[in-house]
Protein backbone atom coordinates (compact mmCIF):
# COMPACT_ATOMS: atom_id res chain seq x y z
CA UNK A 1 0.00 0.00 0.00
CA UNK A 2 1.06 3.56 -1.22
CA UNK A 3 1.82 5.43 1.80
CA UNK A 4 -0.04 9.19 1.52
CA UNK A 5 1.12 12.57 2.83
CA UNK A 6 -0.55 16.19 2.96
CA UNK A 7 0.26 19.09 1.02
CA UNK A 8 2.44 21.80 2.72
CA UNK A 9 0.19 24.80 4.39
CA UNK A 10 0.98 28.76 3.42
CA UNK A 11 3.12 29.15 7.14
CA UNK A 12 5.23 32.31 5.89
CA UNK A 13 4.29 35.61 7.35
CA UNK A 14 6.51 38.61 6.12
CA UNK A 15 6.56 42.17 7.94
CA UNK A 16 6.90 45.29 6.29
CA UNK A 17 7.72 48.65 7.91
CA UNK A 18 8.91 51.93 7.14
CA UNK A 19 12.56 52.93 9.04
CA UNK A 20 13.60 56.60 8.60
CA UNK A 21 17.28 58.32 7.77
CA UNK A 22 19.68 59.08 10.68
CA UNK A 23 19.21 62.59 12.04
CA UNK A 24 22.35 65.15 11.33
CA UNK A 25 23.24 67.63 14.30
CA UNK A 26 21.63 70.34 11.95
CA UNK A 27 18.30 68.63 12.19
CA UNK A 28 19.01 67.70 15.75
CA UNK A 29 19.39 71.79 16.57
CA UNK A 30 16.04 72.71 14.22
CA UNK A 31 14.15 70.32 16.36
CA UNK A 32 14.29 72.76 19.32
CA UNK A 33 11.90 75.04 16.79
CA UNK A 34 8.20 74.81 16.39
CA UNK A 35 7.50 72.56 13.77
CA UNK A 36 4.48 71.84 11.12
CA UNK A 37 2.42 68.65 12.05
CA UNK A 38 3.67 65.71 10.50
CA UNK A 39 1.29 63.40 8.90
CA UNK A 40 0.62 59.94 9.97
CA UNK A 41 2.65 57.83 8.68
CA UNK A 42 0.88 54.48 7.28
CA UNK A 43 0.76 52.32 9.71
CA UNK A 44 2.86 48.71 9.07
CA UNK A 45 1.28 46.25 6.68
CA UNK A 46 1.44 42.43 6.98
CA UNK A 47 1.29 40.07 3.60
CA UNK A 48 0.39 36.63 3.36
CA UNK A 49 3.25 35.11 1.09
CA UNK A 50 2.63 31.53 0.15
CA UNK A 51 6.10 29.49 0.61
CA UNK A 52 8.26 28.61 -2.15
CA UNK A 53 7.66 25.32 -2.74
CA UNK A 54 3.65 26.29 -2.44
CA UNK A 55 3.15 28.90 -4.91
CA UNK A 56 5.10 26.36 -7.33
CA UNK A 57 2.50 23.53 -6.29
CA UNK A 58 -0.04 25.81 -6.95
CA UNK A 59 0.93 28.80 -8.99
CA UNK A 60 -2.99 29.49 -8.82
CA UNK A 61 -2.22 30.68 -5.17
CA UNK A 62 -0.41 34.22 -6.07
CA UNK A 63 -2.37 36.78 -8.27
CA UNK A 64 -0.25 40.11 -8.82
CA UNK A 65 1.65 39.45 -5.54
CA UNK A 66 -2.26 39.48 -3.55
CA UNK A 67 -3.03 36.49 -1.36
CA UNK A 68 -5.70 34.53 -3.09
CA UNK A 69 -7.92 31.91 -1.30
CA UNK A 70 -6.42 28.06 -1.60
CA UNK A 71 -7.88 26.25 -4.75
CA UNK A 72 -10.54 23.31 -3.94
CA UNK A 73 -8.40 19.72 -3.21
CA UNK A 74 -8.67 17.64 -6.84
CA UNK A 75 -8.85 13.91 -5.67
CA UNK A 76 -4.95 13.50 -5.81
CA UNK A 77 -4.73 15.73 -3.07
CA UNK A 78 -7.25 14.91 -0.93
CA UNK A 79 -4.99 11.27 -1.49
CA UNK A 80 -2.25 13.08 -0.04
CA UNK A 81 -4.06 14.40 2.84
CA UNK A 82 -4.38 10.95 3.70
CA UNK A 83 -7.71 10.58 2.63
CA UNK A 84 -8.98 8.30 0.29
CA UNK A 85 -12.09 9.77 -1.92
CA UNK A 86 -13.96 6.92 -1.80
CA UNK A 87 -14.68 4.46 1.06
CA UNK A 88 -13.55 1.50 -0.73
CA UNK A 89 -10.14 2.65 -1.89
CA UNK A 90 -9.07 2.58 1.65
CA UNK A 91 -6.68 -0.32 2.83
CA UNK A 92 -7.89 -3.73 2.99
CA UNK A 93 -6.20 -5.23 6.14
CA UNK A 94 -3.69 -8.14 5.62
CA UNK A 95 -4.67 -12.39 5.60
CA UNK A 96 -2.98 -12.80 9.47
CA UNK A 97 -6.08 -10.10 10.47
CA UNK A 98 -8.39 -10.87 8.00
CA UNK A 99 -8.00 -14.45 9.33
CA UNK A 100 -9.73 -13.42 12.58
CA UNK A 101 -13.11 -12.53 11.61
CA UNK A 102 -16.25 -14.49 10.75
CA UNK A 103 -15.38 -16.78 8.02
CA UNK A 104 -12.55 -18.16 9.63
CA UNK A 105 -14.83 -18.79 13.25
CA UNK A 106 -18.26 -20.14 11.33
CA UNK A 107 -16.58 -22.09 8.78
CA UNK A 108 -14.54 -24.57 11.23
CA UNK A 109 -17.98 -25.24 12.93
CA UNK A 110 -19.15 -29.21 13.54
CA UNK A 111 -22.81 -29.80 12.17
CA UNK A 112 -24.27 -30.26 15.56
CA UNK A 113 -22.63 -26.80 16.77
CA UNK A 114 -23.87 -25.03 13.49
CA UNK A 115 -27.40 -26.45 14.20
CA UNK A 116 -27.16 -25.61 17.91
CA UNK A 117 -26.18 -21.80 17.14
CA UNK A 118 -28.50 -21.89 14.28
CA UNK A 119 -31.63 -22.39 17.10
CA UNK A 120 -31.01 -19.88 19.13
CA UNK A 121 -31.11 -17.09 16.41
CA UNK A 122 -33.81 -15.43 14.36
CA UNK A 123 -32.81 -16.16 10.84
CA UNK A 124 -34.38 -16.23 7.38
CA UNK A 125 -33.32 -20.18 6.65
CA UNK A 126 -35.09 -23.35 7.49
CA UNK A 127 -33.81 -27.10 7.52
CA UNK A 128 -33.97 -29.02 4.57
CA UNK A 129 -34.01 -33.09 4.87
CA UNK A 130 -33.43 -34.07 1.78
CA UNK A 131 -29.77 -35.48 1.56
CA UNK A 132 -27.51 -33.56 -1.00
CA UNK A 133 -24.04 -34.87 -1.72
CA UNK A 134 -21.29 -32.80 -0.14
CA UNK A 135 -23.24 -30.56 2.26
CA UNK A 136 -23.32 -31.39 5.95
CA UNK A 137 -26.31 -29.49 7.03
CA UNK A 138 -28.85 -28.47 4.17
CA UNK A 139 -30.80 -25.43 4.43
CA UNK A 140 -33.29 -23.64 2.39
CA UNK A 141 -33.83 -19.82 2.53
CA UNK A 142 -37.41 -19.34 4.00
CA UNK A 143 -39.88 -17.54 1.21
CA UNK A 144 -41.38 -14.52 3.97
CA UNK A 145 -38.80 -13.17 6.82
CA UNK A 146 -38.85 -9.72 7.85
CA UNK A 147 -35.76 -7.42 7.42
CA UNK A 148 -33.31 -7.88 5.16
CA UNK A 149 -34.86 -10.55 2.22
CA UNK A 150 -32.45 -12.97 0.65
CA UNK A 151 -34.42 -13.69 -2.86
CA UNK A 152 -32.36 -17.30 -4.05
CA UNK A 153 -34.01 -19.87 -6.38
CA UNK A 154 -35.63 -22.61 -5.37
CA UNK A 155 -34.39 -26.52 -5.53
CA UNK A 156 -31.18 -27.69 -5.60
CA UNK A 157 -29.58 -23.95 -6.17
CA UNK A 158 -30.93 -22.48 -3.56
CA UNK A 159 -29.69 -25.18 -0.93
CA UNK A 160 -26.80 -24.04 1.43
CA UNK A 161 -24.81 -25.22 4.25
CA UNK A 162 -25.52 -24.15 7.78
CA UNK A 163 -21.98 -22.84 7.95
CA UNK A 164 -22.90 -20.17 5.04
CA UNK A 165 -26.74 -19.24 6.54
CA UNK A 166 -24.91 -18.14 9.71
CA UNK A 167 -22.14 -15.67 7.27
CA UNK A 168 -24.87 -14.46 5.53
CA UNK A 169 -27.01 -13.57 8.96
CA UNK A 170 -23.79 -12.36 10.20
CA UNK A 171 -23.84 -9.26 7.66
CA UNK A 172 -26.99 -8.45 7.84
CA UNK A 173 -26.16 -5.50 10.00
CA UNK A 174 -23.41 -3.80 7.67
CA UNK A 175 -25.92 -4.56 4.84
CA UNK A 176 -28.59 -2.36 6.56
CA UNK A 177 -25.64 0.22 7.31
CA UNK A 178 -25.77 0.25 3.24
CA UNK A 179 -29.48 0.76 3.17
CA UNK A 180 -29.47 -2.64 1.50
CA UNK A 181 -33.27 -4.04 1.70
CA UNK A 182 -32.79 -7.71 -0.08
CA UNK A 183 -29.95 -9.40 -2.18
CA UNK A 184 -30.49 -11.67 -5.15
CA UNK A 185 -28.67 -15.00 -5.54
CA UNK A 186 -28.34 -16.70 -8.14
CA UNK A 187 -27.13 -19.71 -6.50
CA UNK A 188 -25.76 -21.05 -3.72
CA UNK A 189 -25.37 -25.73 -4.27
CA UNK A 190 -23.92 -26.70 -7.65
CA UNK A 191 -23.04 -30.21 -7.30
CA UNK A 192 -19.53 -31.57 -8.36
CA UNK A 193 -19.09 -27.84 -9.37
CA UNK A 194 -15.11 -27.75 -10.37
CA UNK A 195 -12.97 -24.52 -10.03
CA UNK A 196 -11.85 -23.62 -13.32
CA UNK A 197 -9.19 -25.64 -15.11
CA UNK A 198 -8.84 -27.82 -12.53
CA UNK A 199 -10.20 -31.05 -10.47
CA UNK A 200 -10.59 -29.66 -7.39
CA UNK A 201 -13.95 -29.08 -6.28
CA UNK A 202 -15.33 -25.99 -5.79
CA UNK A 203 -17.11 -24.45 -2.35
CA UNK A 204 -20.19 -24.32 -4.31
CA UNK A 205 -20.22 -28.45 -4.43
CA UNK A 206 -20.50 -28.25 -0.36
CA UNK A 207 -23.31 -25.45 -0.25
CA UNK A 208 -20.66 -23.10 1.17
CA UNK A 209 -20.42 -20.73 -1.70
CA UNK A 210 -22.83 -17.66 -2.78
CA UNK A 211 -23.52 -16.43 -6.25
CA UNK A 212 -24.89 -12.79 -5.60
CA UNK A 213 -26.12 -10.84 -8.77
CA UNK A 214 -28.02 -8.00 -7.31
CA UNK A 215 -28.61 -5.75 -4.44
CA UNK A 216 -31.63 -3.64 -3.84
CA UNK A 217 -31.67 -0.58 -1.98
CA UNK A 218 -34.72 0.72 0.66
CA UNK A 219 -35.02 3.55 -2.02
CA UNK A 220 -35.86 1.39 -4.56
CA UNK A 221 -32.49 1.30 -6.16
CA UNK A 222 -30.61 -1.49 -7.72
CA UNK A 223 -27.09 -2.12 -7.50
CA UNK A 224 -26.56 -4.27 -10.57
CA UNK A 225 -22.84 -6.62 -10.62
CA UNK A 226 -22.94 -6.49 -14.41
CA UNK A 227 -24.25 -3.31 -15.37
CA UNK A 228 -23.14 -0.85 -12.10
CA UNK A 229 -19.51 -2.76 -11.37
CA UNK A 230 -17.23 -0.08 -13.48
CA UNK A 231 -13.94 -2.47 -13.14
CA UNK A 232 -11.74 -4.05 -15.21
CA UNK A 233 -10.20 -7.77 -15.28
CA UNK A 234 -6.86 -7.60 -13.45
CA UNK A 235 -7.65 -4.32 -11.45
CA UNK A 236 -7.81 -4.45 -7.29
CA UNK A 237 -11.17 -4.05 -6.61
CA UNK A 238 -10.50 -1.93 -3.11
CA UNK A 239 -7.56 -0.39 -1.55
CA UNK A 240 -5.86 2.71 -2.78
CA UNK A 241 -5.39 1.73 -6.37
CA UNK A 242 -8.78 0.73 -7.14
CA UNK A 243 -11.03 2.78 -9.18
CA UNK A 244 -14.74 2.87 -10.23
CA UNK A 245 -14.99 3.99 -14.19
CA UNK A 246 -17.44 5.24 -15.73
CA UNK A 247 -17.53 6.72 -11.79
CA UNK A 248 -21.68 6.50 -11.30
CA UNK A 249 -23.36 7.25 -7.59
CA UNK A 250 -24.57 3.19 -8.15
CA UNK A 251 -20.94 1.93 -9.07
CA UNK A 252 -19.39 3.43 -6.28
CA UNK A 253 -21.66 2.36 -3.30
CA UNK A 254 -21.72 -1.10 -5.04
CA UNK A 255 -17.73 -0.94 -4.35
CA UNK A 256 -18.27 0.60 -1.09
CA UNK A 257 -20.44 -2.31 -0.05
CA UNK A 258 -18.45 -4.85 -1.36
CA UNK A 259 -15.28 -3.67 0.00
CA UNK A 260 -16.66 -3.38 3.43
CA UNK A 261 -17.66 -7.07 3.60
CA UNK A 262 -13.78 -7.55 2.21
CA UNK A 263 -12.26 -5.41 4.86
CA UNK A 264 -14.15 -7.76 8.12
CA UNK A 265 -13.63 -10.53 7.09
CA UNK A 266 -16.60 -12.25 6.64
CA UNK A 267 -15.73 -14.77 3.79
CA UNK A 268 -12.58 -16.07 2.48
CA UNK A 269 -12.30 -15.77 -1.09
CA UNK A 270 -14.14 -13.05 -2.63
CA UNK A 271 -14.42 -12.90 -6.79
CA UNK A 272 -15.66 -10.23 -8.84
CA UNK A 273 -15.87 -9.17 -11.96
CA UNK A 274 -12.20 -7.55 -11.67
CA UNK A 275 -11.43 -11.49 -11.54
CA UNK A 276 -12.37 -12.81 -14.82
CA UNK A 277 -15.31 -12.86 -17.77
CA UNK A 278 -16.67 -15.78 -16.06
CA UNK A 279 -17.50 -13.65 -13.00
CA UNK A 280 -18.71 -10.43 -15.21
CA UNK A 281 -22.64 -10.59 -14.01
CA UNK A 282 -21.89 -11.67 -9.97
CA UNK A 283 -20.01 -11.44 -6.77
CA UNK A 284 -18.96 -14.95 -5.89
CA UNK A 285 -18.61 -15.10 -2.04
CA UNK A 286 -17.75 -18.24 -0.31
CA UNK A 287 -15.90 -19.85 2.96
CA UNK A 288 -14.08 -23.08 3.82
CA UNK A 289 -13.32 -25.21 6.51
CA UNK A 290 -9.48 -25.17 7.78
CA UNK A 291 -8.31 -22.23 5.04
CA UNK A 292 -5.21 -20.51 5.69
CA UNK A 293 -5.21 -17.87 2.86
CA UNK A 294 -7.80 -14.75 1.41
CA UNK A 295 -8.79 -13.54 -2.10
CA UNK A 296 -10.37 -10.08 -2.61
CA UNK A 297 -10.22 -10.45 -6.33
Amino acid sequence: MNNIWSLPAFVAALSCTQVGPPVSASQAAASQAPSPPVAAKPAATTHKTPTASASAANPAARTNGKHSPAPRKSKEAKNAAGKAPHDFQAPVPGTAELLKGTASELSNLSPAACRRRLRRLTVPFERNRRAYSGVATPLSVTPQFPGIALRAPQGKFGVLDCRLALTLHSIFPLLAKHDVKSLRIDNFYRNRARLPGRKKPSQHSYGLAADVVSFTLKNGDVLDIETDWGGKIGDEPCGPKASVVPETDKGVRLRNLYCDVARHGFFHHMLSPNHNRAHRNHLHLDIKRGNRWYSID
